[in-house]
């Protein structure tokens, strides 16, 4: 593990010397992005998913044009396209490595597909997050009966959409704050949800 971590630092060290000439000559901004991250792939293992916030940001920013690359003359002799497109490929190396993560949330529920949603997750055995409408929760016994198996799955966290959905007249809703309250104030009461 640690002879791995360790390749893995040297090659994004080796992609980022580039840029870090780069910085100066022509005085580019990467340098604290740069820095931080060679500091945070020397500590290990322990900070994975801020190592992966961090690559992220400055994938975000070479892709953004905020990293800029000289350009080719007798003192830089590397094309700054080929020096970009390797930069870049060695960020989505060391992101390829890490741990891939999706999050599953449904909105606007019980609705007509909430009973498939349950009976897919726990077969699969799948977390998800769910964003409940207190009035659908009352439309009908079958949805009743779908937000109560909601409540029930350990694999289903539910949490508070309002009550109205706002009626679907979003700008009215929100610009009366007291309304918009009470009316989440409501589905937390009626549903019994504690988030």
């Amino acid at each position: 593990m640690l002879k791995k971590s360790f390749v893995a630092v040297l090659a994004v060290i080796s992609a980022l010397t580039t840029v870090l000439s780069c910085n100066s000559i022509v005085g580019s901004t990467t340098s604290n992005l740069t820095d931080s991250l060679e500091n945070s792939l020397t500590e290990g293992n322990t900070k994975g998913k801020q190592d992966t916030v961090k690559l992220m940001d400055i994938l975000d920013s070479l892709n953004r044009g905020k990293i800029v690359f000289p350009a080719l003359d007798s003192i830089n002799k590397i094309d700054p396209k080929v020096a970009k497109r390797q930069f870049r490929d060695s960020i989505y190396r060391e992101l390829n490595k890490k741990d891939k993560h999706i999050y599953l949330t449904f909105d606007d529920g019980p609705l007509i597909g909430s009973s498939a949603i349950d009976s897919i997750i726990t077969s699969k055995d799948i977390k998800i997050s769910t964003f409940l409408v207190g009035k659908h929760a009352g439309m009908s016994k079958r949805l009743k009966r779908d937000f109560d198996r909601y409540m029930n799955n350990p694999l289903v966290e539910c949490y508070n959409h309002s009550f109205t959905h706002a009626a679907n007249k979003f700008h009215a809703f929100y610009s009366n704050p007291e309304i918009a309250v009470s009316d989440f104030e409501k589905c937390e009461t009626s549903l019994g949800l504690k988030t």
